[in-house]
């Protein structure tokens, strides 16, 4: 072993660079997974510690209705002596300006003195204290967040309209417990005073409030036993109350940053294996390099076995080098991501090892070394001593074998994605358009770079001619560099189609009167025709509205509901789904934003049945289609439904739209609330409504759609940087793998650049073939990679988000510019040794 150890560390000495580069393309793929993977799980440890104070408390009981009195008290008859007990309301509604007239969703905590038990409550350039106006005969005061003072044009002292009371600004909030705590708020936060909320209206009974009883326990050790018995005293999930502890807060909040977070794994997945790429190809110039050292080691009785085995404990070494560097430069990473992610992020991420991740980040990383690295020893392993001698190439590896190790490393990297993905269902889907991708981009290179060295004589510079030529000799196997490069392109060009097709989805500037301006929910019954006499009066002419009932989902073709026992990540989203209080609604027909995709629409039934519409995906998640039968309970009367049809939604268009239809008259009598959309108003129409609605009908909650818009894009803003982030990784690789496939051919280049410095050429013109082979590599992967994101794009905006694709063309040219530019400039700096070497010197070599 020993002697095998030297003998590695000999053959290595002067291959330098080669091992840097094999380094770097292991290291780079394991700092993009390490870096995402810290940075999720240092989060995840912040939530679990800041749980209890993002909560204010030990114990949160919710309910949309009034807890009443008998069950508080049966509450406290089962708390341990010590405990502590208080009120709070959370609703939204709008917050109006009568100096400036401008109107605001806001958040409102409405909360009892003593509030919060955990955590701190701060306020900056505060006067007086929350309900101590009202004490006075003064008006009561409540405290914001900055953002809302300077959303109406208010600072401290000044007086706003909550419902049908006024309120003065106290100060700005500058720390409440749970600020932030979600991925996404509708509105700034504002603290109040519950029982001066209680004169707004806005709590009544008609209202969309969440009811919660906050406990404080003397012991935090008891809060498991004592969350148990408080969900005794209700049948939980039947009635719409939740009991929440330290423990449920921190999966709610971590659920936010689930879906971003398997797509940053996966990114960094992509990394990883163009990473692999890259060792492969510096392994096989790496191989070539020792070929001759290795052929007289053999000729002198060295075994082939022991030949191989050296030549793996370099790549081993090397592997474990990258890994560890990786590991080092992923820690380190971690902490630029809550800069892309800041006001997302409810609490504090502390840098540091998570080291559950780094020893993820450095397996995967040697297994993608030692799977790449197979290749290039099995064929150093079959060339024979003579053949090397006499400058033969080692003869190629047979067919079954290398569909064999295509196979398994295609199984691998599923088994990988359905991991990180933590979804087989997810994992074999990108998987198999990553590899489906991985094929058609080696398809494409080995049939675009013949074809376009084959017409280099129509180029007039013997440079370019001379590059061009290049990509059709065998020995420098181009098309790892236009399948890395082209994934590059086809990750970061997705990203771009993504981001411009859901902006431009939110964006109705163009939509003339079928723009929602108002988006209205909470409107009662015995409210509707007021409402819309009221609109029409104010000028808003153009509205759809859509009654809405609860109901429970019971049965399906007649048999009860149950859970399967997968814990998949579908299977737990179906549960939620089917678990969740269902929102029924009825309509004449499909609305704009829909569209019948299978079956056919409701056309009032034989025999006096109810029929249903479907959303798709809520229809996968149910396990219905045409002609099953649903069972729901409406406040205890039965309802069944038999399913005529599936739609496909438009979301983004904030129209009012609902998982389940059904056929009107099945909701005639039941006790039903209206949501709605106001289309098409002017800018001063819209703000005039703002605020006269929440003033003549205060339990309806008003949304701004364009403020709404604006937030969502703000949010996918700061997941694109992010992911953006990770794709830099992978042009990293890309690079790498380009840099890999120069040193592969190191000797052929040395050849040449001697044989052009032997006729007279100089420097120059050897640099501006290498700089014209590179970045046509680059500029035929760029246009491959950016063709298959658009066409991916497609698939994902059309099928599943049901958003018509826009193709980012200034952002596709500066991808195209940048990866053409980058890949010159790394493949001359790669062949710099190559043109160095005095002719004579190469010459000898040969």
């Amino acid at each position: 072993m020993i002697y095998d150890i030297k003998t590695a560390w000999f053959l290595a000495r002067g291959q330098g660079k080669k091992v840097m580069i094999l380094v770097a393309c292991v290291a780079l793929g394991v700092a993009a997974r390490v870096g995402i993977g810290s940075f999720l799980g240092r989060l995840d440890l912040a939530l679990y510690r800041e749980a209890r104070n993002l909560m204010a408390a030990d114990i949160e009981i919710t309910s949309h209705s009034p807890i009443s009195p008998e069950k508080k008290e049966a509450i406290r008859g089962i708390l341990p002596k010590g405990s502590r007990m208080q009120d709070l309301a959370g609703f939204v509604t709008m917050a109006a300006s009568a100096a400036s007239g401008k109107s605001r969703l806001v958040e409102i905590r409405a909360v009892e003195p003593g509030y919060p038990y955990y955590g701190r409550l701060e306020i900056e350039s505060g006067t007086g204290a929350v309900g101590e106006g009202a004490r006075k005969g003064d008006l009561p005061v409540i405290f914001a967040q900055k953002e809302l003072l300077a959303q109406l044009g208010e600072g401290p002292g000044g007086t706003v309209r909550l419902g049908r009371k006024d309120f003065r600004l106290g100060g700005i909030l500058a720390e409440n417990p749970d600020i932030g705590a979600g991925f996404f708020s509708l509105g700034p936060r504002v603290i109040a005073d519950l029982r001066d909320v209680e004169g707004t209206g806005l709590l009544g009974a008609r209202s969309r409030v969440d009811h919660s009883v906050l406990i404080a326990l003397p012991d935090p050790s008891a809060v498991e036993d004592t969350v148990r018995r408080v969900r005794a005293l209700w049948s939980i999930p039947d009635e719409r109350v939740s009991v929440r502890d330290p423990r449920t807060k921190q999966g709610q909040m971590s659920r936010s940053f689930d879906r971003l977070g398997d797509y940053l794994r996966l990114a960094s997945l992509v990394a990883l294996l163009l990473g692999g790429v890259g060792v492969g190809s510096v392994a096989r110039g790496f191989a070539a390099e020792q070929m001759t050292s290795v052929a007289v080691l053999m000729t002198l009785g060295c075994p082939a076995g022991r030949a191989s085995r050296i030549f793996f404990m370099q790549l081993a070494v090397a592997g474990l080098s990258g890994g560890i560097l990786g590991a080092a430069l992923g820690t380190a990473v971690q902490n630029f991501f809550p800069l892309f992610l800041s006001g997302f992020i409810p609490v504090a991420v502390e840098p540091g090892p998570d080291w559950p991740s780094i020893a993820w980040g450095v397996g995967m990383g040697g297994a993608v070394a030692a799977c790449f690295g197979i290749l290039p020893l099995i064929e150093a392993r079959r060339s024979k001593p003579l053949d090397v001698f006499r400058g033969e190439a080692p003869p190629p590896v047979r067919l079954p074998v290398v569909w064999a190790l295509g196979a398994g490393g295609a199984a691998l990297f599923t088994l990988a994605a359905a991991l990180e993905a933590r979804s087989p269902a997810k994992g074999a889907f990108y998987s198999g358009g990553f590899i489906a991708g991985w094929i058609i981009l080696h398809l494409a290179g080995r049939a675009v770079l013949p074809g376009l060295a084959a017409r280099r004589r129509r180029v007039p510079w013997f440079a370019i001619r001379h590059g061009l030529s290049n990509l059709a000799r065998p020995g420098l196997r181009a098309q790892a560099a236009v399948v890395a490069l082209g994934l590059t392109a086809f990750l970061v060009g997705a990203i771009a189609v993504h981001q411009s097709s859901l902006s431009a989805d939110l964006d109705r500037s163009g939509d003339g009167d079928e723009t929602p301006s108002l988006f209205l929910i909470d409107v009662q019954d015995d409210q509707f025709r007021d409402l819309r006499v009221f609109l029409k009066e104010e000028g808003a002419v153009r509205s759809a509205f859509s009654p809405m009932v609860k109901a429970r989902y019971r049965t399906l073709n007649g048999r009860p509901v149950r859970d399967l026992g997968s814990s998949t990540r579908e299977a737990r989203q179906a549960r939620r789904m089917r678990r969740r209080e269902q929102n029924l609604s009825a309509r004449e027909e499909p609305g704009p934003n829909e569209r019948i995709i299978a079956g056919k629409w409701m056309d009032g039934g034989s025999g006096g049945e109810v029929e249903a519409s479907l959303e798709e995906r809520f229809a996968g998640r149910l396990g219905a289609g045409p002609g099953d039968v649903l069972g729901f309970d409406v406040q205890g009367v039965p309802l069944e439904a038999r399913v005529t049809s599936i739609r496909r939604v438009r979301w983004s268009s904030f129209l009012p739209t609902f998982f389940i239809l059904v056929s009107p008259r099945a909701l005639e009598g039941a006790p039903r609330t209206w949501v709605g959309a106001v289309l098409g108003l002017e800018a001063g129409t819209k703000s005039r409504l703002l605020f006269s609605i929440p003033e003549k009908f205060p339990n309806v909650t008003i949304f701004d759609v364009a403020e709404i818009s604006e937030k969502i894009t703000r949010v996918m803003d700061r997941m694109s940087w992010s992911v953006g982030f990770v794709a830099l990784f992978s042009l990293g690789a890309g690079l790498a793998v380009l840099a890999g496939t120069a040193f592969a051919g190191a000797r052929q280049r040395r050849a040449d650049a001697a044989v052009l410095r032997t006729l007279g050429g100089s420097r120059g013109p050897v640099l501006a073939s290498i700089a014209a082979e590179f970045g046509t590599i680059s500029a035929a992967a760029s246009s491959l990679g950016l063709i298959l994101s658009v066409g991916f794009g497609w698939a994902i905006l059309s099928r599943s988000l049901n958003i018509a694709l826009l193709v980012p063309w200034r952002e596709f040219a500066w991808i195209f510019l940048s990866l053409t530019a980058l890949a010159s400039l790394a493949g001359v700096l790669a062949c710099l040794d190559a043109v160095r070497v005095r002719p004579l010197e190469a010459l000898r070599g040969l």
